[in-house]
């Protein structure tokens, strides 16, 4: 018997899972007596303005699986009210005992999980769409993962109480990022403290504030901010996040104050915030950056004088070209509005390399309002007749033939005379 218990217990602790539960309780006082080390965890729901947010934090308090993953801590429900009555406040001390109570105006969102340390200090919030949309598994792995990370912290905050100076800001700093928690309070009063000139760099990357960066290069020329910026670059303390916004706040500039020129640094500047974190909203917004202000044709919106050099040049066509397989391919211009465009060339590259295209020069002209398909939206709002005579007959100016070959890294360019006050779409078809 005793070698089957010892069996289990192993596997259960390879599991990663729980030998504990946790207890429900109804109140603060009851909590105090049955606390363990994962502390408090308080499911709070908007008690007078809410009608679901207690069935909700029922849902996910009454299931085996937050239970399980909760592991020895408390949990109980407690209302939250904006305006309370006397009646009301009554019920909230009863339940939210000496719990700090979030303020009014605080930036917690309800129902919530709130989590508690034995000592009392809130170090996490779950809440949002995880709970009002999650089931209860999909909060008890949030949940889990945050009172792990929560002992981690504490391990690191333990042996950054032992260490002095440098090492001891480094080790806090580490313990401010453990991601999901709550940053400890005054713990960059203490980080200065231990490293005053900031050799770590802990203060320089927890008071770093993007909105403050790109107000101070509002007043700086292109050429100072960008050398800032690139110093910033240089330094390994910031995250890949603050990476990206500086990044952000150099494009948002250049695209201001910035000439034609200036848009491959751009380019450039959106395909390293990409990099960086490809699925961050910066490095989604990253991509129509690029597009909208890096001076190339997008093949879903078509072209407009962002993307024109005014004295003329080579202009990539980007977005989900339709070119699925090698063979010959008509490229078509059709204006939309403002001035008139010379294009000369259109030009196949591979590798960064041109390796052929169709030479003509055509002044891209509105087409006649007959042919014209309001219905039909995108980069083809030609009629069904139009199309059909532009896709066969090869001897119309603003048509050209290309040769699309076999491999990767194949993309199409514009060669245009004149940039100016033009818009128009492009039409990709296979022959």
């Amino acid at each position: 018997m005793k070698k089957i218990f010892s069996t289990i217990l192993t596997v259960v602790l390879a599991a990663g899972l729980s030998l504990h539960a946790a207890t429900v309780v109804k109140n603060y006082d009851e909590a105090t007596r049955a606390v363990g080390k994962n502390g408090y965890i308080v499911f709070v729901y908007g008690a007078n303005w809410d009608p679901t947010g207690l069935q909700i934090c029922r849902k996910h308090m009454d299931s085996p699986e937050v239970k399980e993953a909760a592991g020895d801590a408390v949990l109980w429900t407690v209302p939250f009210y904006q305006l309370p009555t006397d009646e009301q406040k009554t019920d909230q001390n009863i339940k939210w005992g000496a719990l700090k109570v979030p303020h009014v105006f605080s930036a917690e969102s309800y129902p919530a999980l709130l989590l508690y340390d034995k000592n009392e200090v809130n170090y996490a919030a779950l809440n949002g769409a995880l709970v009002q949309k999650g089931t209860p598994a999909e909060v008890a792995a949030v949940l889990r993962e945050t009172i792990a990370n929560k002992h981690k912290r504490d391990e690191i905050m333990t042996r950054a109480d032992a260490a002095q100076g440098v090492e001891k800001a480094k080790l806090l700093l580490e313990a401010c990022r453990i991601p999901g928690l709550h940053r400890p309070d005054r713990i960059l009063e203490t980080i200065k403290s231990a490293d005053p000139q900031d050799q770590s760099g802990a203060t320089r990357t927890l008071t770093y504030e993007p909105s403050a960066k790109a107000e101070a290069y509002s007043e700086k020329t292109m050429a100072e901010a960008i050398a800032d910026m690139e110093k910033l670059l240089q330094d390994p303390v910031f995250t890949p996040e603050q990476r990206q916004s500086m990044y952000a706040i150099m494009v948002g500039k250049i695209h201001l104050e910035g000439t034609y020129d200036d848009r491959a640094k751009i380019l450039e500047m959106t395909k390293k915030m990409q990099e960086l974190n490809p699925d961050s909203l910066l490095g989604r917004s990253a991509v129509v950056a690029g597009r909208l202000w890096g001076g190339q044709i997008n093949y879903e919106t078509g072209w407009s004088p962002l993307c024109l050099p005014p004295g003329g040049g080579l202009v990539q066509i980007v977005g989900r070209v339709p070119i699925s397989s090698p063979g010959r391919y008509t490229v078509t211009f059709v204006k939309t509005g403002g001035s008139d465009l010379r294009v000369l060339a259109v030009e196949v590259h591979k590798d960064g390399k041109k390796v052929g295209g169709d030479e003509h020069t055509c002044v891209v002209q509105t087409p006649r309002k007959e042919e014209a398909d309001p219905k039909q939206k995108g980069p083809r709002r030609l009629s069904s007749r139009a199309r059909s005579a532009q896709k066969d007959d090869n001897e119309m100016n603003n048509v050209y033939t290309v040769n699309i070959p076999k491999g990767d890294n194949v993309t199409l360019h514009v060669r245009v005379e004149n940039g100016g006050n033009c818009y128009g779409r492009v039409i990709i078809r296979k022959k």
